[in-house]
């Protein structure tokens, strides 16, 4: 590949020719020469690499040592590799290409050329920066970095790492041709950033930051507190950020996003896989270049699955299609898979505004978690680590973001109630059904419960009392009318799967039929 052609070739483009006119040569010109010819053929513009660290070759090494009076020739061609050396990198894995620092705190995230006065968040914070050259001090433990132009950027993007605790260096850099953040373009720009980590290390902030405008909430008042119901206890603790991400792990972030370990980065425009695109997003998809096209999010969950097996029949199938315990349980992943997908859901759809996750975040948990009615028979740890994820996803919602979870529909919020409210009636015939026969863990479930009914309480949710679905409302004029509300039709067995009764005749047959006889 040519990045630059010599500007002294004889060899012309016919079309270009000049016709009467003959170029100069500049080199035999009586005055000076007006510019300098250089031929230069390569990948990458003329001046643009350096030299980070001058190594010899083993042959070199050997040859010098052998004839230390012959000096090297710098015209003669460079000797080639080892080919068992070659076969040696190409095998080792991406982890042992991070390096490891002597530094204390934590592992570092470096992020390359990010602009200036950029909003950066990770975790639970979020700031503007005028320079920003990562973060360190990192606990263990999955993290989402997120970067966007300005704080009311439409689009943002950002990556996911996994910190241990071996004090890693994680690097990243900012493509301004594209405007995304991946993984450097250079593996040497890369490692001389971490052998140079001393003299960034004074720039880095510490992850324990919080700057003036971090987006982060005030909590309520003493009085406030008192006049309502109490919350969570790890929603007074200052490591939220650990509950909503206790069960992503790397084999789950490489899995949804099928990519390598460490190559976890995101963009707003990224979907789920199978979903239907609009013919206007279909045609943008084309458009957009390869390093920024959207990434196919592989849940396991689809949003056009039914809860129920085909080839079940009868009653069976009728319990599957109202109760989707067994379809939860029946998917072949493990139970942090399941509560990981549903918290990678939330992070991503709320942090970096993708449309997809969201809409799958509010899959999983009304048509699917709070449908599992049996599941705190069955798999009570499982119910009550959903339940806690809800909670603390809601808490998070309201203390760290601005916008909220429950504004992305105009229904969203009543299914939301609607389903809480059934939820509650089941697992309360089903804790009292087992009375004293119910396990520890079962009784688990019921107090995870309370604790998300205590704080949808704040949103003025009454789901403790008996819902009122017929009565007579008072009009304007003083007019009273009988209505009736159908949103827990389903639940009193009047919707489109219930019995239905009918009249027959003599015969047995059912009345008001069409006969064809």
């Amino acid at each position: 590949m040519t990045a630059a052609a010599s500007i002294d070739s004889n060899v012309r483009p016919a079309l270009f020719r000049p016709s009467g006119l003959h170029k100069s040569d500049s080199s035999v010109s009586t005055t000076a020469p007006s510019c300098r010819s250089i031929r230069v053929t390569g990948a990458h513009p003329l001046g643009s690499l350096h030299v980070h660290q001058p190594l010899d070759s083993p042959l070199s090494q050997e040859v010098a040592a052998m004839n230390p009076n012959i000096t090297p020739d710098d015209d003669e061609p460079p000797p080639l590799a080892d080919i068992e050396n070659e076969d040696t990198m190409d095998l080792v894995p991406q982890d042992h290409l991070q390096h490891e620092h002597a530094l204390g705190g934590g592992d570092i995230v470096l992020i390359m050329d990010l602009p200036a006065s950029f909003t950066i968040g990770y975790d639970s914070v979020s700031f503007t920066a005028r320079e920003f050259f990562g973060v360190r001090d990192i606990p263990p433990g999955p993290h989402f970095f997120w970067v966007s132009e300005t704080e009311a950027s439409t689009t943002r993007c950002g990556f996911w790492i996994v910190s241990s605790a071996t004090e890693k260096i994680h690097v990243m850099q900012w493509d301004k041709f594209n405007e995304v953040v991946g993984e450097p373009a250079s593996q040497v720009e890369a490692r001389f950033q971490k052998d140079n980590i001393r003299d960034v290390y004074p720039k880095l902030a510490p992850y324990q930051f919080r700057a003036l405008n971090a987006n982060v909430k005030p909590a309520a008042s003493a009085s406030q507190r008192q006049s309502q119901s109490p919350d969570p206890e790890f929603a007074r603790s200052t490591n939220i950020w650990q509950q909503l991400t206790n069960a992503i792990s790397p084999s789950l972030l490489s899995r949804i996003m099928a990519r390598q370990a460490g190559d976890w980065a995101m963009h707003t425009s990224d979907r789920v896989k199978g979903a239907l695109m609009l013919p206007a997003e279909v045609e943008l998809e084309k458009r957009i270049p390869n390093v920024v096209a959207s990434t196919e999010l592989n849940f396991t969950f689809s949003q056009a699955a039914k809860s129920y097996d085909v080839e079940s029949i009868g009653s069976a199938r009728t319990e599957q299609a109202v109760d989707a315990t067994a379809h939860l349980l029946t998917a072949g992943i493990s139970d942090d898979d399941i509560i990981g997908e549903l918290q990678f859901a939330f992070l991503v759809g709320m942090h970096l505004g993708n449309e997809a996750c969201i809409q799958q975040w509010w899959h999983m948990l009304v048509s699917l978690v709070l449908k599992a009615y049996t599941l705190p028979l069955k798999r009570p740890e499982l119910a009550r680590s959903l339940l806690q994820t809800i909670t603390a996803q809601l808490v998070y919602n309201e203390r760290y973001l601005d916008g909220s979870v429950l504004d992305y529909g105009p229904s969203y919020a009543r299914d939301l109630r609607m389903a809480l409210i059934v939820y509650k009636r089941r697992l309360n015939e089903l804790l009292l059904a087992l009375n004293s026969l119910a396990t520890p863990e079962q009784a688990l479930v019921g107090q995870a419960f309370s604790d998300l009914e205590a704080w949808v309480w704040k949103f003025g949710w009454d789901i403790r009392s008996d819902y009122l679905r017929k009565g007579k409302m008072r009009l304007e004029d003083g007019e009273e009318v009988e209505v009736e509300l159908d949103d827990l039709e389903a639940e009193d067995e009047r919707g489109e799967f219930a019995p239905e009764m009918v009249e027959l005749d003599e015969s047995g047959k059912q009345k008001d039929l069409v006969s064809w006889d």
